[in-house]
């Protein structure tokens, strides 16, 4: 039988409590089932035999069913058995005795012993952590689902969003494409159109034609403005100021609206209370300010109605609405107007791009909605603000604020520079009277209506040759070699800015001037234009007038040029003003002459093998730059070092005149005499040193 349980190598009681825990509720060797929780797993059960005769002899047998594989024996003085670290479960401890005369008892005792598993081990956690697994792989699953529709819709929206920002370029460049193509037609009805404004005396007539000129120069401004917001869009708008009579620039641009005032019978004023006022700001971004603001009001004001312009100065702190000019003082300029008005839930709106009020009876911005965004960003590029105050019905004020600082010294300041201003231009040309030869002009323009309207103008003073894009204009330049190319820079092919950097390049046509006539209007583009080798840039529309007398200036300073070389044979860049490949030409065909200047069979078609050119290319080369061919390039070279010889050698002039290949000496002075006014021996007495002179006495 069972008589003894020891917990830990402890003998437990009946009743006895441990960690709230009663294991034993009666003697052990009545209890068929002993319940041990899990951290209770270190034990002892002892046991006995009732064999009073020899009981030294006795033997044992037990087992524990679930961990035990088999019996395990044991003799009377070692009468228990002791497990440890028992995991949570069900086992039956077995033990059964043996006679001394080792007949083993069938009867064996048994005892239940039951580990109880910890809280988080049992079958209620266990289904516990079954239901959380099967949720966890359910969120699991989910997420990654989730994850993966999400990464779905960024890419569709990023791909939305690249197909709207393409379709956005799309549309801005083709409205600017368009734009660009507008201004060719506007030169054509602008540049005629002030033709016949100073030709026209009948009033009526230059009334209309005013009205006209007015509707498409308000055309070219809506142009300018579409271009201008595709600069903003990407960038490019940069800030080029310049110094200046703010006060006078503002006051020009609002009397500029007085005729369009007065046609609407509209009351206008201008005040301002700064007298002059010099300082520096961006005039082309300023004139555009004045202008949207002017002509919204303009547009909304109806007949009877009062504009007016006010210019004032504020100290600092006293920004008011602005608030942003504590420690600076501005300028504040009010447009104020009384026309339908904006109502108050649209007032802030104003100033967004393409915004556009639903209401017909009061459209703001109507017709492209850029205008006053555009003013906005002229006004933040100043570092200056803008706001509105309306009220519907009874008109709108726009105040702009900008920080610009009086400057009272002009020495201190920069001098005056904008790429926009017209370069001084020269009236002087070649004269083109009875007996002369007109200069040639290459004219590449692929509008044919332009392009035949410049020629019917040039042709009375110049040989005009026509070309419809760069390609042909380059042949065409190749083998004319004319004297100035006006070239458009949007054509299809070969387009402006590449035809001027091939013809640059090329030593053949170098020399050519170029003028560029383009659409496109920006400081960048301008800039590129004249990298690109071109004389001159002028944007559409123009005045004719201008691009004349650039044209005449032009060619007057090629001629110049020529004249230059005539009075001083040695060229030096600086002041004849060609371009470095022009002065490399002519210093290489100055190095061949001198190198095969004794040699009396040297011709035009050897140096022109020398220097790598045809004979046609180097007599067109040499008389556009120096106003010489070369057989008259060839004998000045050799006249002028055979002046040296006589002024610095004893050798007769015969043998000087081998000396720099004349094979015959009458020959020689003829053309020495021609050259510099006297013969030979002449020259020789006036130049040679007083001691050679005395030493021949």
């Amino acid at each position: 039988m069972l008589t003894d349980l020891k917990l830990h190598n402890r003998s437990v009681a009946i009743g006895e409590r441990i960690n709230n825990h009663v294991l034993l509720r009666k003697a052990l060797h009545q209890s068929d089932k002993m319940a041990l929780k899990h951290n209770q797993n270190v034990f002892s059960i002892e046991f006995s035999a009732l064999n009073y005769f020899h009981p030294e002899r006795t033997r044992f047998r037990y087992t524990l069913e679930g961990f035990n594989t088999g019996w395990i024996e044991t003799d009377a003085r070692n009468r228990s058995a002791t497990y440890t670290n028992l995991n949570p479960g069900t086992y039956v401890f077995k033990v059964k005795a043996a006679a001394s005369d080792g007949t083993w008892d069938n009867e064996e005792t048994r005892l239940v012993v039951e580990v109880i598993p910890p809280f988080y081990a049992t079958k209620w956690a266990y289904g516990i952590y079954f239901i959380l697994l099967v949720l966890l792989v359910f969120l699991l699953t989910y997420i990654i689902r989730r994850r993966a529709e999400m990464k779905f819709l960024r890419e569709q929206e990023h791909h939305e969003f690249e197909r709207m920002r393409d379709l956005d370029a799309m549309k801005t460049r083709f409205f600017t494409n368009v734009s660009h193509e507008f201004r060719t037609p506007l030169t054509l009805i602008l540049t005629p159109l002030d033709k016949l404004l100073k030709q026209v005396s009948d009033e009526s007539i230059q009334t209309q034609l005013v009205m006209v000129q007015r509707n498409a120069r308000r055309l070219l401004n809506l142009v300018n403005q579409l271009l201008d917001f595709r600069k903003m869009e990407v960038d490019k708008m940069k800030l080029t100021t310049s110094y200046g009579d703010f006060t006078r620039f503002v006051k020009t641009s609002f009397d500029s609206f007085t005729d369009l005032f007065e046609n609407q019978q509209i009351e206008y004023a201008f005040r301002s209370d700064l007298g002059t006022y010099m300082t520096r700001f961006d005039k082309d971004k300023i004139e555009k300010i004045v202008f949207n603001l002017l002509s919204n009001a303009v547009k909304f004001t109806p007949n009877g109605g009062r504009i007016s312009l006010e210019m004032s100065r504020s100290a600092p702190g006293q920004a008011g609405h602005a608030g942003s000019f504590a420690s600076e003082s501005y300028i504040e300029l009010r447009v104020k107007d009384t026309g339908i008005g904006i109502a108050a839930d649209r007032l802030e709106k104003v100033f967004e791009r393409f915004f556009q009020s639903q209401d017909s009876h009061t459209v703001i911005n109507q017709g492209s909605g850029i205008g006053l965004s555009l003013t906005s960003e002229f006004v933040k590029m100043h570092g200056g603000t803008i706001h509105a105050e309306s009220e519907a019905g009874k008109g709108s004020l726009f105040v702009v604020r900008l920080p610009l600082k009086e400057e009272e010294t002009p020495d201190a300041v920069e001098p005056e520079s904008s790429v926009d201003a017209e370069p001084a231009v020269s009236v002087t040309s070649e004269g083109t009277g009875p007996g002369q030869e007109k200069p040639t002009v290459l004219l590449i323009e692929d509008n044919e209506d332009l392009r035949l309207y410049l020629k019917e103008n040039l042709q009375t003073k110049y040989h005009i040759l026509e070309a419809g894009n760069g390609a042909v204009g380059w042949e065409v330049a190749l083998s004319a070699q004319p004297q100035l190319i006006v070239s458009d820079i949007m054509m299809p092919g070969l387009d402006g800015m590449a035809f001027c950097r091939k013809l640059k390049q090329d030593e053949r046509t170098s020399h050519i001037p170029v003028i560029l006539l383009t659409a496109r209007s920006s400081e960048a583009q301008k800039i590129e234009g004249l990298e690109s080798g071109a004389e001159d840039y002028i944007t559409k529309p123009f005045n004719y007038e201008i691009l004349e007398l650039k044209i005449q200036g032009l060619i007057g300073l090629r001629q110049s040029f020529r004249k230059a070389f005539a009075q001083k044979f040695e060229i030096k860049p600086g002041e004849i003003g060609i371009t470095s490949l022009d002065e490399k030409f002519l210093k290489k065909a100055l190095k061949v002459a001198e190198k095969n200047i004794g040699n009396s069979e040297f011709s035009v078609e050897k140096m022109g093998r020398e220097l790598g050119v045809s004979r046609g290319h180097l007599y067109n080369k040499l008389v556009a730059l120096t106003g010489k061919t070369p057989v008259e390039f060839i004998r000045i070279m050799r006249l002028k070092r055979a002046a040296q010889y006589l002024g610095k050698s004893q050798m007769t002039v015969s043998e000087i005149a081998f000396q720099v290949g004349f094979n015959d000496p009458k020959y020689f002075s003829r053309y020495f005499r021609e050259e510099f006014g006297v013969v030979p021996s002449e020259y020789a007495k006036n130049h040679k040193p007083a001691d050679n002179q005395s030493d021949e006495d």
